[in-house]
C-alpha cells in the first residue's frame, strides 16, 4: 500500500476557522469526526488505509486542535452546522459520514437533520441516548477542567497530553 499524501488547510467559516485534514484524492468523500479530545490526527491510520479509493477528509472539530476554540455550548447541533459550512467550502454535495464518541452524536444530527448530504452514516463508540441535560455555557474558567481527570481546560489546545 502507497503512502497517502495528507493535505493541510483551514477553512475560514462563518463563525469559526476550521483545520482539516483532505486527501483531494478522487472517489466518494468520507468525512471523519473525532471524539471528545480528539483531532484530525485521530484518523492517520483510516486515512491510510481508505485514501486510494476515498477522498477522506477529517477536521479538526471546534474547540479542538487547531480550530477555533469559541465560547459556545459545543452542542451537536453547532458541530454540525460547522460540518455542513465546511462542506459547502469544499464545495462537497455528498458524504459517507464516520463519527467516533462526540463525533457519533455529531454524525448523528447532521444525518438526522441534512439527509441531503449524507449517502450513509457509521457512528462508533456512542449512545443514541444522548446527554440528559443540553450543555450550559460555561464562562467561569475553574468550570473548563475536567472534574475527574482535572485534565483541562477546554477546551483543549492542539497536542495536549490526556
Amino acid at each position: 500500500m502507497k503512502k497517502i499524501k495528507i493535505y493541510r488547510s483551514i477553512a475560514k467559516l462563518k463563525s469559526i476557522d476550521m483545520f482539516y485534514f483532505d486527501t483531494k484524492t478522487e472517489g466518494q468523500p468520507i468525512l471523519c469526526l473525532h471524539g471528545r479530545r480528539g483531532r484530525a490526527e485521530t484518523w492517520f491510520d483510516f486515512i491510510q488505509h481508505y485514501g486510494e479509493q476515498y477522498r477522506i477528509i477529517a477536521p479538526d472539530q471546534r474547540g479542538h486542535g487547531l480550530s477555533s476554540k469559541p465560547v459556545s455550548k459545543y452542542t451537536a447541533e453547532e458541530m454540525a452546522e460547522d460540518i455542513i459550512q465546511l462542506l459547502d467550502f469544499l464545495k462537497i454535495d455528498s458524504i459517507i459520514l464516520v463519527g467516533h464518541s462526540m463525533g457519533g452524536a455529531v454524525a448523528g444530527y447532521l444525518a438526522a437533520v441534512y439527509p441531503e448530504y449524507v449517502k450513509a452514516v457509521a457512528i462508533l463508540d456512542k449512545s443514541a441516548s444522548g446527554p440528559a441535560e443540553p450543555n450550559k455555557v460555561m464562562i467561569d474558567k475553574s468550570q473548563l477542567r475536567d472534574p475527574l481527570t482535572k485534565i483541562g481546560p477546554y477546551p483543549l489546545p492542539h497536542g495536549t497530553k490526556q
